[in-house]
């Protein structure tokens, strides 16, 4: 069964391209592809049980999350800081398609 993670509005913006999440997802969607956006999970610093979460166009954030080895067929997910509020990256990242 679908559980609802979270909401968020399709006017927001996508940090790297400025773009409205709306917006690419049409475009993902003329182009019959599907549209990925990720979600991050930062923590308080002040209050380690309190979480942050940002959204990004998930091209675009795996560029800082992973980095590739092609003659070794190899992907390794790396510590990288949430560009948004510059905090360290906890967790999994969550994938959805819209």
């Amino acid at each position: 069964s679908d559980v609802l993670v979270d909401v968020i509005d399709a006017s927001s913006e996508d940090p790297f391209t400025l773009e409205s999440f709306q917006s690419l997802a049409r475009l993902h969607a003329l182009a019959g592809k599907d549209f990925l956006i990720a979600r991050v999970v930062t923590l308080d610093p002040d209050d380690p049980s309190r979480e942050y979460f940002s959204y990004y166009a998930a091209h675009h954030i795996n560029k800082i999350l992973f980095r590739t080895q092609p003659e070794q067929g190899l992907l390794h997910r790396m510590r990288a800081k949430n560009p948004l509020n510059n905090m360290t990256i906890v967790g999994d990242v969550n994938y959805y398609v819209v």
